[in-house]
């Protein structure tokens, strides 16, 4: 995922709740410049999420969250991690419940209810996600964030 400034844990990616996927991938695409890496649809075949590259990180624009409804501001930041495992004990011990779940993400609040997570999705490789420099994004069916 790249180098993390000062040691300690980079940013994996942050989901925005959008109300319109294609208006909010043309306004941060034209204004920031941020190359696409994937567009994400539903089981109905519509757009429900857009991935940008933010240097070593990932901006999803999605309309629809893991983590709806669970309070705090309605968007996730989500840190990198190697171990699921780790993290989700870390959680038990300082007495965090884990709030949401996929197979390669795990999501908490902090104390004003703002949902974070960690995740060991590898954009470059896992389950055939385009490379931040792809061409030519690859179309996923399934949510991740």
């Amino acid at each position: 995922m790249g180098e993390v400034r000062g040691g300690g844990v980079g940013i994996h990616h942050i989901a925005l709740r959008v109300e319109d996927v294609a208006r909010a991938e043309a306004f941060y695409r034209g204004m920031f410049g941020l190359p696409l890496l994937e567009r994400v649809y539903d089981g109905t075949g519509r757009l429900r999420s857009v991935w940008l590259a933010v240097g070593p990180s990932v901006l999803m624009l999605e309309r629809n969250l893991i983590v709806d409804g669970a309070g705090g501001s309605g968007h996730v930041v989500v840190f990198e991690t190697g171990d699921l495992g780790a993290f989700a004990e870390r959680a038990a011990e300082l007495g965090h419940a884990i709030v949401a779940r996929t197979a390669r993400s795990l999501y908490v609040k902090d104390p004003d209810g703002h949902v974070l997570g960690v995740s060991s999705y590898d954009f470059g490789t896992a389950g055939g996600g385009a490379s931040h420099g792809s061409a030519a994004p690859a179309s996923r069916d399934s949510a991740s964030t």
